[in-house]
């Protein structure tokens, strides 16, 4: 299995963030990429991207959101 990620800051408070998975699930092969853009209000990071998975041959994708606590 492997996971590949970054996050990049270019301006405050933009926060841009990708991540790529490979790797199985039993005998599935699995894959997943995820591309997300938030912003920083004071601690709090607001985000909203997009998720795409596979297992197997069953594809799995669709918008996501949510919010992160910078410590």
């Amino acid at each position: 299995n492997a996971t590949f990620q970054t996050t990049v800051l270019p301006i405050r408070p933009l926060v841009l963030r990708g991540r790529f998975d490979l790797g199985t699930l039993g005998a599935a092969q699995t894959m997943l990429g995820r591309g997300t853009v938030g912003a920083l209000v004071q601690r709090w990071e607001i985000f909203g991207g997009y998720e795409a998975r596979r297992v197997g041959d069953v594809v799995l994708h669709g918008p996501t959101a949510g919010a992160r606590v910078w410590f």
